[in-house]
């Protein structure tokens, strides 16, 4: 299946497990892989064929700065469910790092992904 990608959109997001992190925004990054058939737009080379990429950077920050979350887990499974229902595609998966989360042990971020599909 094609596929669009858009990689590591920096987004601020109240997220956190505990009230202190929830507060203020911190600054996470998304990646979002949409899987259509890319066949249509490469043949009528116009951008009705197929999704527009700032769509879903608009549709991302959309999301993130909906509410606050406690786990970046959430965060994945609304871009999905939203890019789903917004866009004309079979399936998503959605990445979210975030920076910093586990600094004491040396890791430079957490990342959670997230596969979802129209049928499934």
């Amino acid at each position: 299946m094609d596929r669009i990608v858009v990689p590591g959109l920096r987004v601020q997001a109240r997220v956190g497990a505990g009230e202190a992190e929830r507060a203020r925004p911190q600054g996470v990054e998304v990646d979002v892989e949409l899987h259509l058939d890319l066949g249509p737009a490469g043949v009528a080379d116009s951008l009705s064929s197929t999704v527009d990429y700032e769509r879903v950077c608009e549709l991302v920050h959309e999301v993130v700065g909906s509410r606050a979350f406690h786990l970046i887990e959430s965060v994945a499974e609304e871009c999905a469910a939203a890019a789903l229902g917004r866009f004309p595609v079979d399936a998503v998966v959605v990445r979210v790092r975030k920076p910093g989360a586990l600094a004491a042990w040396g890791v430079p971020h957490a990342l959670v992904e997230v596969h979802r599909t129209r049928h499934g």
